[in-house]
C-alpha cells in the first residue's frame, strides 16, 4: 500500500488552533506513507508549530518541518513539547514512512500568531 496525501490548511481565523496527527493515530501509522501539509496564515502573522508528542520508527520514518527558513527533520521519539515558529506566514510539513515496521506517530498543534516587529523583513 502506498498512501500519498496532500492538505492545505488555512490558519486565517486567529486564534484558532489545528491538531495535525499522523494517519491512523492513536494506532500505528501505515508503511509507505507520504503526507504533506501546507500551512498558510494572514500576511501579518507567523505560524507556531508545537510538537507535543512524536514517536517514529528508525531514521527512515521522519517528519520534516520547513518554517520558511530552515527544514528540521524529526525521527525517533520526542516526548517533551517543543515549538517552532515560522519565518514567514507559510510553512510546510512532510511525513514519510518506509516499508518496515511503524510506531504510533505524532501530535502537533498549529496556529497563527501575530508577527513581532523584529520578524518583519
Amino acid at each position: 500500500m502506498h498512501w500519498d496525501n496532500w492538505h492545505n490548511i488555512s490558519l486565517k481565523q486567529a486564534p484558532e488552533t489545528h491538531a495535525l496527527i499522523s494517519p491512523f493515530y492513536p494506532h500505528n501509522y501505515a508503511t509507505n506513507l507520504q503526507c504533506h501539509w501546507f500551512l498558510n496564515a494572514d500576511d501579518e502573522f507567523v505560524i507556531e508549530i508545537s510538537v507535543n508528542w512524536l514517536d517514529l520508527r528508525d531514521t527512515n520514518d521522519r517528519l520534516e518541518i520547513d518554517d520558511g527558513n530552515v527544514t528540521t527533520n524529526f525521527t525517533g521519539s520526542v516526548f517533551t513539547p517543543l515549538r517552532i515558529v515560522s519565518a514567514t506566514n507559510h510553512a510546510w510539513l512532510r511525513f514519510i514512512s518506509d516499508d518496515k515496521d511503524t510506531n504510533v506517530g505524532f501530535v502537533l498543534i498549529v496556529k497563527q500568531q501575530q508577527r513581532l516587529h523584529s520578524q518583519i523583513g
